[in-house]
């Protein structure tokens, strides 16, 4: 073996030859496919903008176009497996030298069973081993594919390397969104601060973007918005703020979609982001009148929306939502009251009138219903766009309705005139007192209302407590006790109250006034006959009238 050292050695190095001029060229085309492929996706992205969808695709085109150039080129030159007898047969024809390069190897291989004569096979590989220090094993291989290859390969990276060397940042950029990163490329214009930040917005109000920029600031901007579930697209124009130019600001008036959305503001742009759309709690209020027990049977509350109740009732406000709440407040003539939460509603059955005005209602009142609720993404809660408003009607409990009569005006001292009054209520009546106020002097003052003094008289003469709501009697009213005198008068009314429950005072209405002028007899009969005349003059103005003549001469 050792004298073909220099075969040996020779045909190795054609070997190594062979082998680094075939995996060079190889690895040469693969790389220049890869870097081809980047510097075409630097390209589109850098003009397109292109999406996280669109990235995708030009990373499967990458990767399927690095499968294909590996099975092409590399995959191929791997696997050629050289032995020494066929390099030494290239290297026989390269030089013309016949078959002693490989006789000789074959005559020197101890594990090769060997024929013919030994003296014959030693002399082939002696003169082999003369002639193989000789040769030029390398003569007749040609390096022009690797070569070609090789340049190829060093102009696609010089074409690759300008770029990034005159635009590091993007190329920075490039390979962040070459792994599908999020990074945008330098631009003149740059998003600084982005409202909505959340990703969320009220459903069916209005959504405002608001976008803070650095930088180079253009005349206006945009939002690109597309509905989830229809597709539907439209955009919002972004202007300036005339307080602060830094701020572009727009609004879509009312969203009712899911959307997605981006923003382009001169040369900078975001992502696609989604808007999720919070629907407000749906909220039903009820109010709950608790007619007063006395008029429960006579005072019907009405069908349907329209919400009246009688003076004196307790309404008891609730409400329910369709999603948990955390405040609910009740707005009454524009007080502001809060409401609890009992269970699963939310109600406001404080029985203090001097802090829920609902506990007894004296009068119409307008209310407004207003809830919150903390949602994760808003800084503010969520408050329904348009309060629940509406009025409360109260029916005025009407003072009761009395009159009294009587047919008496001249009376003894111990007399009892006879009076006849009769009372009406539209709910109930409460009772009934007998006022007799004795004046000892002078004649009374027109319109005056007697006072309630040493000379006055009150008796109930009937206490009904809500039983009734009419009530009518004749009654004896009894002087005697009076202590009367010639020439005093007793004016005597009548006094209706209502009822209005147990602890309520109800209210009340006085008759017209019943004067009894105390005479003595004389007194009482000239009363008489100047009465009987008047009835006479009244009779003979009636026949003539129905006769059709005049008065009488």
């Amino acid at each position: 073996m050792s004298q073909l050292a220099s075969l040996q050695s020779g045909i190795h190095r054609v070997k190594r030859f062979r082998s680094g001029v075939r995996m060079g060229s190889a690895w040469a085309m693969f790389g220049s496919v890869l870097l081809w492929v980047m510097i075409g996706a630097f390209v589109l992205d850098v003009t397109l903008h292109m999406g996280v969808f669109e990235r995708v695709i030009v990373l499967g085109i990458f990767i399927a176009l690095g499968i294909w150039s590996f099975k092409t080129y590399v995959l191929p030159a791997l696997r050629v497996k050289e032995d020494p007898i066929s390099i030494a047969l290239m290297v026989e024809r390269q030089q013309g030298i016949g078959t002693d390069l490989v006789a000789a190897l074959q005559f020197s291989d101890a594990q090769r069973k060997q024929y013919g004569s030994d003296d014959l096979r030693q002399a082939v590989v002696d003169y082999t081993s003369e002639v193989s220090g000789q040769i030029n094993y390398l003569e007749g291989f040609s390096r022009e594919e690797l070569i070609r290859r090789s340049t190829i390969l060093c102009v696609t990276l010089l074409l690759a390397i300008l770029p990034a060397v005159a635009f590091p940042d993007h190329a920075v950029v490039f390979l962040k969104r070459f792994g599908l990163g999020s990074a945008h490329y330098p631009t003149n214009t740059i998003i600084k601060k982005l409202d909505p930040r959340g990703g969320k917005a009220v459903y069916g109000q209005p959504v405002v973007f608001n976008v803070q920029v650095d930088g180079e600031r253009p005349a206006d901007g945009q939002v690109h918005l597309r509905a989830k579930s229809t597709g539907l697209t439209t955009t919002v124009q972004l202007m300036p703020l005339k307080d602060d130019p830094s701020i572009y600001t727009g609004s879509l008036s009312r969203a009712l979609d899911d959307l997605t959305y981006t923003i382009e503001v001169g040369d900078a742009y975001t992502d696609e982001a989604s808007l999720e759309l919070i629907p407000l709690p749906v909220v039903d209020l009820k109010l709950d009148i608790q007619t007063p027990s006395y008029a429960a049977d006579r005072f019907q509350l009405p069908e349907g929306r329209q919400r009246i109740a009688l003076e004196g009732s307790r309404v008891v406000a609730s409400l329910t939502a369709d999603k948990p709440l955390d405040s609910a407040t009740m707005t009454i003539d524009g007080q502001v009251y809060p409401m609890r939460l009992a269970g699963e509603q939310w109600v406001l059955d404080e029985t203090d009138p001097a802090r829920n005005p609902l506990a007894r209602v004296m009068g119409t009142m307008r209310y407004e219903l207003q809830v919150s609720r903390k949602v994760e993404g808003f800084e503010k809660p969520l408050e329904l766009e348009r309060p629940i408003s509406g009025v409360l009607q109260v029916r005025a409990d009407q003072p009761p309705r009395v009159g009294a009569a009587t047919v008496t005006r001249f009376v003894l001292p111990t007399a009892s005139p006879r009076v006849q009054y009769k009372a009406i209520d539209d709910y109930a009546l409460g009772k009934i007192v007998l006022h007799k106020h004795v004046d000892r002097g002078g004649p009374p003052t027109p319109g005056e209302v007697a006072p309630i003094g040493e000379d006055h008289v009150q008796t109930v003469l009937i206490d009904i407590r809500g039983k009734n709501r009419e009530t009518a009697d004749t009654i004896k009213v009894a002087l005697a006790d009076l202590e009367l005198k010639i020439g005093d008068r007793v004016t005597v009314t009548i006094e209706a109250f209502d009822f209005r429950g147990e602890n309520v005072a109800g209210k009340a209405t006085r008759s017209e006034r019943m004067v009894f002028q105390v005479t003595d007899r004389k007194g009482i009969l000239d009363a008489q006959r100047e009465l009987d005349a008047q009835m006479d003059k009244k009779l003979d103005q009636i026949i003539n009238a129905q006769l059709g003549g005049g008065a009488s001469p």
